[in-house]
């Protein structure tokens, strides 16, 4: 429900889909309210990814989903969007990677942890909305009630750089010193367990890709610690992405017959 007819939009949970080919929003989590959770979804040949325009104060958690081939932005944050955290979502575009469109309005405490972002080569304007021109961060709409580390960002085909907030960077040197997100570090395509081919061009679909990281990697054990999302890590500490290492796939999409949601991972 929008605008006028929203009503107790809280404590809704929208987890384990298998969601692809969406023309607009892979998900829309539009006026949550509060403790609203998207979890472990995996989008793929969709326009935007999620969807919070607006959130109305949150928080609404979007943890461990993964985006693969969104032909705009993975993260849509329109029309005055409050209380947003995304922790831990995996994104492989073209275009710019760790992408927020918000249109003519800013959003307001919202947090970036954990996730894993690659961008490059292939973006552009596609109707209305752009994806990007391949930056590795664009944020434009940061401001000093967000927060923003913790991190892995990335390009393929394209320089390194990136914009948060008023922020131009075009190393990971630069991120750490004009924006104080310290802990970010910086990946390629080789971050990935298996081959994944980068999706430039966006068209024809694309299969799902297996976005689990490498053992070894710069993104093992290099996550923020946090209660209640993460402590079931199986390193030294969390790794940074959707994904753990050592832990099997989530099952995405329809529950075979006769099978409990809690014995799905």
């Amino acid at each position: 429900m929008e605008d006028l007819w929203v009503y107790d939009q809280m404590c809704i949970d929208i987890y384990n889909n298998d969601i692809s080919e969406g023309p607009d929003d892979g998900i829309e989590a539009d006026f949550a309210m509060n403790n609203c959770r998207i979890m472990n979804n995996r989008i793929t040949n969709c326009g935007m990814g999620l969807s919070s325009q607006p959130g109305l104060g949150g928080p609404t958690y979007f943890i461990r989903n993964v985006m693969y081939n969104i032909s705009m932005a993975p993260f849509k944050l329109e029309r005055l969007s409050y209380g947003n955290l995304f922790l831990h979502n995996t994104v492989v575009k073209s275009g710019d990677g760790l992408f927020e469109h918000h249109g003519q309005n800013a959003f307001f405490r919202t947090s970036w942890f954990n996730n894993l972002c690659i961008g490059g080569s292939g973006g552009g304007k596609r109707g209305r909305y752009s994806s990007g021109d391949g930056l590795a961060v664009s944020l434009p709409g940061y401001n000093a009630t967000c927060k923003f580390d913790y991190n892995a960002i990335g390009t393929f085909n394209t320089p390194f750089a990136g914009r948060i907030g008023s922020q131009s960077f075009d190393s990971m040197e630069e991120l750490h010193r004009l924006t104080g997100a310290g802990h970010c570090v910086q990946v390629d395509m080789d971050v990935f367990a298996a081959e994944i081919e980068f999706p430039d061009p966006v068209f024809p679909e694309r299969r799902p890709q297996d976005l689990r990281i490498a053992p070894g990697s710069i993104a093992e054990d290099a996550a923020l610690l946090l209660p209640n999302i993460n402590d079931d890590f199986t390193g030294e500490a969390p790794d940074i992405g959707a994904y753990e290492i050592g832990k099997p796939l989530p099952h995405y999409g329809p529950r075979p017959r006769d099978v409990d949601k809690n014995s799905m991972r």
